[in-house]
C-alpha cells in the first residue's frame, strides 16, 4: 500500500473559471458557459463552418475531422511535432531586445509562419539559425470533432478545412491536389480526408512515408469516389527513393545534376537560383511536377508562410481549472491536479472521467445514457506522465494512445531486444486498433476501465503481466495484476472512490516472448471477432528448453477478458515441443468454453480461433526460438507464413480511359465544377 500527502486533509474543492476561449482558424471565440452538452462539431457548424461535416457520429467515418493544437504548460512547450516554435523565456535570452507585448500586439489570425514571426521580432536570431538551438516541439493532431466536448478543447486553436484555403485566397497544396486527382464526387467526406492529410503534413518533420499517409487515412471512409484517386493526390506528398526509378549507381552525375524522377535519367534542370521566378516560369521542369514534396517544400517558401501559427494568446495564457454547466443540469470539470481530481471524486463518486470521450461520447449520444458530471483528466500531470524505469514503463492512465504508440517505438530503438518482446506486441495491436483520430484522443486507461470483452488490449495487459494502481479519494495506493482486475462484463475492481493512476509494463527476459492476435471482418479500424495476448518464459534445463512461465488471455469468448488459467498450469515445467502443443490444444478446448447462444455468433469459428491462435504461437515461438543450442523444434517451410508479420505493401491503382471528345467537355476527364468548393469551403451538399 501506499500514500499520497498521508497527512494532508482533502480541501474544498476549487470553484473553478467560468471563461472559456478557443481560437478557430485563428479567431479569438469566447464560449458561454452553459454550453457543456454540445461536440465541437455541433458548434463549428452552429457557427457557420459546415465543411466539417457529420457523418456516423461515432468517430469511424472520418467526415468529421479537424486538426487541434495546443500548449502544454508542465512541459512548457506546444504539443506539436513541428520544429518551429521558439520558447519565449528562451527568446529573450537570444535576442535581449524581445519583449512579450509584442506578441500581444500581432494580429493572430494572419496567415503567417511562426518563423516569419520570429523574423520580424528577431531578424539576427532567425538568420543565425539561433534558434534552432531552443526549440520547443509542436504537435498538431486530427481529432473526430463529433466525438469532442466542445470545453475539452478550451485553450486550443482548431483548424477547419475553411482555415487552410479557399478559392477567393487560393486552395492550398492538398486541397488543389485532391481536386485536379478527381478526389471527390459528392464532396461529403472530402474535408475529412483534407483536414487528417493536413494535420499529417503539419506534424511530420519529414515528408512522410506512403505507409504513413495510409495509416492516417485509415479513420476516414469514402462512399462513392473510391480511394485510389484519393491517394493519388496525396501521394505526391510521400518520400519517394530514387531506386524506385533508376540505378543511380549506374549513373554519372556531374555538379549541379540530380536524378529526375520522371525519365529516371540526370537532369540540370532544378539548377539556377531559387530567387529567379522568372527563369522558374520560363523553364517548367520536371521537377515542378513530379518531385517528392512536403510541409515546406510544395510552392517553394511561399506555402510555409501561409499556415496559421499557433495564436501567441494561448502561449502566455495561463490555464486555469474549468466548472461549465450544460443543458439538463449536466457539469463539466476541468481539474488541474491530482489533488483537485480527488476531491471532485469524492464529492460526485458517480462522475465520469473524460479523456478522448470516445466511449462516453457515444453512450450519451447514442444510447442515450446521461451522466451528470463529466471531469475531464487531461491536465493531470500524474496521468499523462510516461516514465521509462529500470525494471518496465510507467504509463499514466490518461495516456493517449498515440503518445503510448511513440514511446513504445523509441523503446524499441534504445533498449536491448530481448527486453521489448511486449512493446513489439503492444505496437502491432495498436496500429490496428482504430483510425488516427481515434488514437489521438483516445487514452489507456479508458480502454482498460471500459472493459470491453473485445478490447484489443486487455487481453496483452494481463499476458505481459502487467500491474495497475489505484488511487482513491484519500490519497491511499495499491497495486492490482491485471489478470486480476477484471471482475465481469464492463466490471473492474474499482470503488467509487478509486480511481486508476497508472499501469506499470515490465520487461520481458531474455527468452520470454509476449505475442499478440486479433482477427476481425477487416483489418483497419474494426472491432475484433477474437482477440489474444500470450506469453512464454523458456529457460534451459538439463539440455531441454522447459517453460518456467506462462500466460494466454483471450477476448471475444466472455463476457470479459478471460485468462485460460488451466492451460497455463498445465504448460509449466513441460518441455517446449510437439508434444506439448497437441497436450495443450486438447486443455484450452476445455478451458475456453464458449456457449451456443453467446452474443456475436460464430460460435465454432472462434472457438477454432482460440485454437489456432495458440498453434501460431507456438510456431511463432519455435521460429524465434530457432538456433539456439539443444532446440530442435524447427518451423517447417510450409508453416513459416504462419509467423511472418502482416504487412501491406501500399496501395496502387491505375485507370485506364480512352478519350474521345464529343464537343467541349463530354468523353473528357475534365474537373467537375463544384470540386474546388468541395475541398475548401462550406457549401452545403445535397445528396440524392
Amino acid at each position: 500500500m501506499g500514500s499520497l500527502k498521508n497527512e494532508e486533509e482533502l480541501e474544498g474543492v476549487e470553484e473553478g473559471s467560468k471563461e472559456a476561449i478557443l481560437y478557430v482558424n485563428g479567431v479569438r471565440k469566447v464560449l458561454p458557459d452553459g454550453l457543456a452538452h454540445l461536440t465541437l462539431l455541433e458548434y463549428l457548424r452552429d457557427i457557420g463552418l459546415t465543411g466539417t461535416k457529420l457523418g456516423c457520429g461515432e468517430g469511424g467515418c472520418g467526415a468529421c475531422t479537424v486538426m487541434v493544437s495546443y500548449f502544454d504548460e508542465n512541459l512548457k512547450k506546444c504539443v506539436n511535432q513541428l520544429p518551429d516554435i521558439i520558447a519565449f523565456d528562451e527568446l529573450k535570452k537570444v535576442v535581449p531586445q524581445f519583449k512579450e507585448h509584442n506578441f500581444r500586439k500581432m494580429e493572430t489570425s494572419m496567415r503567417w509562419s511562426f518563423h516569419a514571426v520570429l523574423y520580424v521580432l528577431c531578424p539576427l536570431a532567425l538568420k543565425s539559425s539561433m534558434c534552432y538551438s531552443y526549440n520547443i516541439a509542436t504537435w498538431h493532431y486530427a481529432v473526430n470533432a463529433c466525438l469532442a466536448p466542445l470545453y475539452s478543447v478550451e485553450g486550443m486553436h482548431v483548424i477547419t478545412v475553411e482555415g487552410i484555403g479557399n478559392r477567393r485566397n487560393g486552395l492550398h497544396p492538398i486541397q488543389e491536389s485532391l481536386a485536379l486527382s478527381h478526389g471527390s464526387q459528392c464532396g461529403f467526406c472530402t474535408p475529412g480526408f483534407i483536414m487528417s492529410m493536413y494535420a499529417l503534413l503539419r506534424s511530420s518533420q519529414t515528408p512522410p512515408s506512403e505507409e504513413q499517409i495510409e495509416e492516417s487515412l485509415a479513420g476516414n471512409l469514402c462512399r462513392c469516389t473510391g480511394y485510389r484517386p484519393i491517394i493519388d493526390a496525396f501521394r505526391v506528398f510521400a518520400k519517394t527513393d530514387d531506386v524506385l526509378y533508376t540505378d543511380r549507381s549506374s549513373l554519372s552525375l556531374q555538379e549541379g545534376e540530380f536524378i529526375c524522377p520522371s525519365t529516371g535519367k540526370p537532369c540540370s534542370c532544378k539548377s539556377g537560383s531559387s530567387n529567379d521566378k522568372d527563369a522558374a516560369k520560363s523553364n517548367m521542369s520536371c521537377v515542378d511536377r513530379y518531385e517528392p514534396i512536403s510541409y515546406s517544400e510544395i510552392q517553394g517558401s511561399t506555402y510555409t508562410e501561409k499556415e496559421l501559427i499557433f495564436p501567441p494568446e494561448l502561449l502566455l495564457r495561463k490555464l486555469t481549472p474549468l466548472n461549465m454547466n450544460g443543458f439538463g443540469g449536466l457539469k463539466w470539470y476541468r481539474p488541474l491536479g491530482l489533488k483537485h481530481l480527488l476531491e471532485l471524486k469524492a464529492r460526485y463518486p458517480d462522475a465520469k472521467l473524460v479523456v478522448g470521450n470516445s466511449e462516453v461520447g457515444i453512450e450519451m449520444r447514442l444510447k442515450r445514457i446521461q451522466y451528470q458530471v463529466l471531469i475531464s483528466v487531461i491536465n493531470i500531470p500524474e496521468l499523462t506522465m510516461l516514465s521509462v524505469k529500470d525494471d518496465g514503463l510507467e504509463i499514466g492512465a490518461a495516456v493517449r494512445l498515440s503518445s503510448l504508440q511513440n514511446l513504445l517505438r523509441k523503446v524499441l530503438a534504445d533498449r536491448v531486444a530481448y527486453e521489448t518482446s511486449a512493446c513489439k506486441a503492444f505496437i502491432e495491436q495498436i496500429k490496428w486498433f482504430a483510425g488516427t483520430q481515434i488514437k489521438n484522443v483516445a487514452s489507456v486507461g479508458g480502454n482498460i476501465c471500459t472493459a470491453s470483452p473485445i478490447s484489443d488490449l486487455n487481453p496483452l495487459w494481463m499476458a505481459a503481466g502487467a500491474k495497475f494502481r489505484v488511487i482513491n479519494c484519500k490519497g491511499n495506493i495499491r497495486t492490482v495484476l491485471a489478470e486480476n482486475f477484471f471482475l465481469g462484463y464492463r466490471k473492474v475492481d474499482l470503488a467509487h472512490d478509486e480511481i486508476l493512476l497508472s499501469i506499470f509494463l515490465p520487461w520481458t527476459r531474455p527468452f520470454e516472448f509476449v505475442k499478440e492476435f486479433k482477427q476481425a471482418h477487416r483489418r483497419d479500424d474494426d472491432i475484433a471477432i477474437v482477440n489474444a495476448g500470450m506469453r512464454v518464459y523458456l529457460q534451459e534445463k538439463e539440455e531441454k528448453w522447459m517453460v518456467s512461465d506462462a500466460s494466454i488471455a483471450y477476448g471475444g469468448v466472455a463476457p470479459l477478458s478471460l485468462s485460460a488459467s488451466k492451460t497455463k498450469d498445465f504448460l509449466i515445467g513441460k518441455i517446449w515441443n510437439r508434444e506439448l502443443l497437441q497436450d495443450a490444444l486438447k486443455i484450452l478446448q476445455k478451458n475456453i468454453l464458449i456457449k451456443d447462444d453467446a452474443p456475436g455468433g460464430m460460435v465454432e469459428f472462434r472457438k477454432s480461433l482460440t485454437l489456432s491462435f495458440f498453434f501460431k504461437f507456438f510456431l511463432w515461438v519455435s521460429h524465434q526460438m530457432d538456433g539456439q543450442r539443444f532446440f530442435l523444434e524447427t518451423v517447417p517451410i510450409s508453416h513459416l507464413s504462419a509467423v511472418q508479420p502482416f504487412h501491406r505493401p501500399s496501395v496502387t491503382g491505375m485507370q485506364d480511359y480512352e478519350v474521345v471528345k464529343h464537343g467541349t467537355a463530354v468523353g473528357s476527364p475534365e474537373i467537375h465544377l463544384s470540386s474546388k468548393l468541395q475541398v475548401s469551403t462550406s457549401k452545403k451538399i445535397m445528396l440524392q
